[in-house]
């Protein structure tokens, strides 16, 4: 009976550790956003508040590949360090601090005098597939509405689509895609003529 048992335990061992041996740890990205020109135009005498940045569902810490235009995938060993939304945020507030078009930037509820929230959205935030070429897609929607009255004065859709330079690569083309689309956006937003006339509200005494 002792030798049977034996007989038994060294096929399973030898099971578990060829199973042990193909496992694939997880590994984590964050993107990191070059600091973004200031656009050469006169700063607006406004502040404004930068809301939660909406994603869609997929979007989660998994990372999304698009293959053709029907086939979405997530890879299962490959994740953000953190949610594309906040990550997307971030990147928006530096963008428009490093600008220098409004008197302040703040996260929405920080700023009782705000004249403006900015409200975003992600449309894309994937790597594509395409044959041979491989490569990040960021889209991001961006409105601009008054705190008094919540009506809009600018939107834009800001987009870039950026090669990925090799295999693991996706967070250094995304982080690219991210800072060329805000860049875009705070262009956009400097020769917003409906923003130029706009007078802030004035400080307290």
């Amino acid at each position: 009976m002792r030798f049977r048992f034996l007989g038994i335990s060294i096929p399973l061992a030898l099971t578990l550790l060829v199973g042990c041996s193909s496992y694939l740890p997880t590994e984590y990205y964050l993107i990191r956003v070059d600091p973004v020109p200031a656009p050469e135009a006169d700063p607006f005498p406004l502040r404004i508040d930068v809301g939660d940045v909406r994603a869609p569902v997929r979007y989660q810490n998994q990372m999304v590949f698009r293959r053709g235009p029907y086939q979405v995938g997530f890879y299962e060993n490959s994740r953000w360090a953190a949610l594309p939304s906040e990550m997307v945020r971030r990147a928006l507030i530096d963008a428009l601090t490093q600008s220098g078009l409004f008197a302040g930037v703040e996260l929405i509820g920080q700023n009782p005098r705000s004249d403006l929230y900015l409200l975003a959205e992600i449309e894309c935030f994937d790597q594509v597939i395409d044959g041979e070429e491989i490569g990040a897609d960021f889209s991001l929607l961006i409105e601009a509405v008054r705190t008094d009255t919540g009506s809009s004065l600018w939107s834009y859709r800001a987009a870039a689509e950026v090669p990925q330079k090799g295999k693991g690569q996706l967070a250094g083309a995304m982080s690219e895609a991210v800072g060329e689309a805000l860049g875009k956006a705070i262009e956009e937003l400097a020769a917003s003529d409906t923003l130029r006339s706009l007078p802030g509200k004035p400080s307290p005494e």
